[in-house]
């Protein structure tokens, strides 16, 4: 390989390189946006809605069971700019906040019958004068299992009744 023989600009080709450098960073500068002003608002959000309870409730491999009428707790876990929560599906419910908080709980009873019991939770980052959830909310389902139905026991004789 040959030695480079480039020298760098001195004198006058300096300065128009400083000058068209300082241009050119002037220049994206006043192209970018602040990030405040550029990031589109996402809205408040719900991190965990959980449903717990007491006598009459049960969790087994992950699944929350709650007979008719148990006392249950719904607890939901927001983004913490969120004024407003709405609770709708197996039961309905809604609570506003004149300061944006995280957690909110909500109370119900366990329903009659058998099944899968769901319900849709909405944070809001605002609420209007109406008490109705405002501004770009984003939602999560939560569900518990009703079980009102005992097991079915029978039994049977396993060998058969000794001969003598």
């Amino acid at each position: 390989m040959r030695p480079s023989t480039h020298q760098p600009p001195t004198g006058a080709g300096r300065s128009r390189l400083v000058r068209l450098g300082a241009a050119c960073a002037l220049a994206v500068s006043a192209l970018t946006v602040p990030p405040a002003i550029a990031a589109p608002q996402e809205g408040a959000s719900v991190t965990s809605a959980t449903f717990s309870g007491g006598a009459g409730t049960a969790t087994v491999g992950g699944v929350f069971y709650a007979k008719s009428g148990a006392d249950l707790t719904l607890t939901v876990v927001t983004s913490s700019d969120t004024r407003c929560v709405d609770v709708s599906g197996a039961f309905t419910a809604h609570q506003d906040w004149p300061t944006p908080k995280s957690t909110w709980t909500f109370s119900t009873t366990g329903d009659a019958g058998d099944g899968v019991k769901s319900v849709t939770v909405a944070a809001s980052p605002d609420v209007n004068a109406q008490s109705k959830c405002t501004g770009k909310s984003n939602s999560k389902a939560s569900s518990y299992t009703a079980d009102n139905t005992g097991p079915v026991v029978t039994s049977a004789l396993s060998s058969a009744p000794n001969a003598a």
